[in-house]
Formats: C-alpha cells, structure tokens, sequence
C-alpha cells in the first residue's frame, strides 16, 4: 500500500518521507483549524443557522483540499476566506441590507465567472491593471476591516454617539483575558509556534468556563451537553439561492460580483506565489505550472462553497507551515483534508466557543495582513496615496468594494497628473470607467 502512494505523489523523489507529509499535514490543520469557529461566527451574524455553517465550512475545507492533494500534488489548503467573510456579512448582508441567500448567490456567479476567466489569459490583465503597492494596500485594507471587526466583537471598543467609536471604559475580568490573551497568541504566531491561533482560542474557551457573561448569571462560554456528535444538517443553507432579489436589485448584484471576482483571484495568486516559494516549487523566473490548475479548482471550489452555503473559498497561507514542517507533495493536503472532515463531528465543542475567542482569530489575521504594507513604497507621495487611502477607507465605510474603486482611481488619477497617461494600460481605463460607474450609480 505504501509504494503506490509513494509513486502516485512522488514522495521520494521529492525529497520527503511519510512521517514529513503527514506531520506536515496535521501542523497545516493546527495552523487553520480556527477557521471551523471564526468563520461560522462571522456568517452566522447574517441569520444563517451557526450549526449548518460549522458542517459546510469543515465539509468544503476538507473536500476541496483533497482534491487539490489528488489533482495536483501540491501541499496547499483551501477553506472559505477570511475578510470575504466579513464583506458578505457586513458589507451585503448589512450595509447593503441584502438577504444572505441572494449574497449566497453572488457567490456563486462570481466562482463561475472566476472559473471561465481562469482559463483565459484575461485572468492576468486585470491582475496586471492593479500595480503591487495598490495590490498591498487592498490586502491590508482588508486586514484593517478584521482588525476593526475583531476589537469590536471582543468589546475593546465600542460605539459611540457623539465620536462613533471609543475605547470600553470598563475594564472587567473577562476583557481583561481577551487583552492578556491576545498578546499571548500575537507572541505565539511571532515565534512561529504551529497551531498558535488554535491554542488561544482554546485557551480563551477553557477559561471563559469561569468567567461572567455579558447576561446575568450567564458565562462566557456555554459548556456543551456533548462533545462528539452526527454533523449538523446542511439543510438550512443548502442550495439557497434567492435569484429573484438579484435580478430586482441589478445594480448591488453587478457590483457585488466584481468585486469578489478582484479580490478572490489577489488573494489566491499571492498565497499561490507564497506557497510555490517556501515549497521550492517555483522557477527562478517564478514560473510555477500547477499555479493555473489551482486557480481553476479555487474558482471551482468558490461555486461549491456557495451551494453548500458559504462564502468564497480560497487558498490558506497557513499551507506554509505544514512547508516548514515538512510537507512538499499531495499527501500532506489529503491529511489536512481528512482532519476536517473528522471535525464534522465535533461541532457541539466548535459550538461552544465563544464571540470573544474568535475575535483574537480577527484581530490577528487582520495585523498579520496588514504586514503587506511593508511591500508600498513611501518615497514618493503619489504611489503611496492610493493604497494608503484604500487601507482606511475599506474599514471605514465598511465596504471593499468602495475601498478598491477610490483606490483604483485615486493611482488613476495622480498618474493623469504626472504625465504618465501613456503608461497606462488598456485594462486600467477600463477599470477606471467601471469604478465610476459603480460610484455614479451607488452600486
């Protein structure tokens, strides 16, 4: 049984062992397995039902990173992403006031759409329409929008009616823990400690067993009447499309679509490039041939997510830790899968974690993709405008897709004025025409 595996996913010949793949795979697991709680979370405030989000998420994660394990032996996890989590809830779920199961259906076209263009060398023009320092500023944008999302629901700030936010002025035992904690997992993720995340939140869960609530008498976390159990239906968010509001509100739908088709293909090629580095995978031209195959199963697996109920799926820069750990074919993704898909029957303890644990989780990635900044040139004033620009204006108005369109057209704009018009290429105009578009309209 071990030499047809060894054969099918080159372990040897690769440089790796049985022990590195599967040591690697289970070090990825630990490094994402707080997307089983953080993720439902995020979703859940929408009014999709909590249970039914824990089995898509763990059903989808574990699926689509089989898959990529058996179609392309790379040691890459894919799982629903964070911030686009947190712009369909809050941005089309709240702000923009749209049912969840139109959201859901958003999704899905754009994981279509997402597909078709993959295979199409249009994929890399728009990609190319963004320079690298606005690519940077969007990912951090995003990463301030966690940041933000993550203080509140861990009640560090809160809102205010005369300045909108400031800081909670009641300092009690339980954000106490929430503060201590989250220094402890920003410490562990620095010292590159695998499963960092995953530790915190269960540290945070454990003591908040002891600790008040925000009802009387009430606890901050709930302990669970059992701890393993037959998955949660799928059934409330299976296949709930709401098509009808979609084609009644045209204007929100279009500019809902775009947007996740821009963002979900940034997020992917950079995890992409980071994974074909560490894994040793890329060419010194930074050619990478399974980097095509794999956005063609993201895009596919965005479509899936969105039937099974759940937002975009992308690729997890967690993969890298199961890199570090070892992990260099398939195999290691096959176990990461695999963890998951065992965790279907542990939802009642997923359950049991409480607002306050995901929130380090929020706070963490959001600084952790913040760092992208490091990438914005700051000598000179007009290509660090535009991304910086974006960073606040994503968070603020609570909306990527308003953040990417001043962004885009603020580097536009400032490149009119320097006399670079004839440098820009022809994808940039016409993003530029379709983001004023978008702003004119109010889509």
């Amino acid at each position: 049984m071990r030499e047809p595996i060894q054969k099918f996913f080159k372990i040897h010949a690769r440089g790796s062992s049985f022990s590195h793949e599967i040591f690697g795979g289970l070090t990825t697991f630990a490094a994402m397995a707080y997307i089983l709680a953080a993720h439902p979370s995020i979703l859940s405030q929408t009014g999709m039902d909590k249970a039914a989000l824990v089995t898509a998420t763990a059903l989808v994660t574990g699926l689509v990173t089989i898959a990529v394990g058996l179609l392309t032996n790379v040691p890459l996890a894919m799982a629903p992403g964070m911030g686009l989590n947190a712009y369909f809830a809050f941005t089309l779920c709240g702000a923009a006031g749209m049912p969840w199961r139109a959201a859901l259906a958003v999704v899905f076209t754009s994981g279509i759409l997402f597909f078709l263009i993959s295979m199409t060398p249009l994929r890399q023009q728009i990609l190319r329409a963004f320079p690298t320092s606005l690519r940077s500023g969007i990912s951090a944008g995003i990463g301030a929008f966690l940041l933000f999302l993550g203080l509140k629901n861990a009640g560090i700030i809160v809102s205010d009616p005369v300045t909108f936010v400031a800081g909670h002025r009641d300092i009690s035992s339980s954000l106490g823990v929430v503060l201590v904690s989250l220094l402890f997992g920003v410490w562990l993720v620095s010292r590159r400690v695998p499963g960092s995340l995953l530790l915190v939140m269960s540290s945070v869960t454990v003591m908040g067993l002891f600790l008040p609530g925000t009802d009387a008498g009430s606890r901050m976390t709930s302990l669970p009447e059992v701890v393993i159990s037959v998955p949660h239906s799928l059934g409330p968010i299976f296949f709930q499309f709401d098509w009808a509001y979609c084609l009644s509100h045209p204007g929100v739908y279009l500019s809902a679509v775009m947007t996740f088709l821009l963002v979900d293909p940034f997020d992917t090629t950079g995890t992409l490039m980071a994974v074909g580095q560490r894994s040793g995978a890329m060419n010194a031209q930074g050619d990478w041939p399974e980097a095509a195959p794999l956005m063609r199963i993201d895009a596919a697996a965005t479509a899936l997510g969105a039937s099974l109920g759940t937002s975009p799926v992308t690729s997890y820069i967690e993969s890298c830790a199961g890199i570090e750990a070892g992990a260099k074919t398939g195999l290691a993704s096959i176990i990461t899968g695999l963890c998951f898909l065992i965790s279907l029957w542990m939802s009642p303890l997923i359950l049991s974690i409480p607002p306050e644990a995901t929130a380090i989780v929020l706070i963490v990635v959001g600084v952790l993709m913040l760092q992208s900044l490091r990438n914005v040139p700051s000598h000179d004033l007009a290509e660090f405008f535009p991304p910086i620009f974006c960073v606040f204006l994503i968070p603020m108005t609570f909306s990527i897709s308003h953040g990417i369109a001043l962004g885009f057209l603020s580097f536009l704009g400032l490149s009119i004025l320097n006399g670079r018009r004839r440098e820009l290429l022809p994808s940039q105009w016409a993003l530029g025409l379709i983001f004023i578009v978008v702003l004119l309209v109010g889509l």
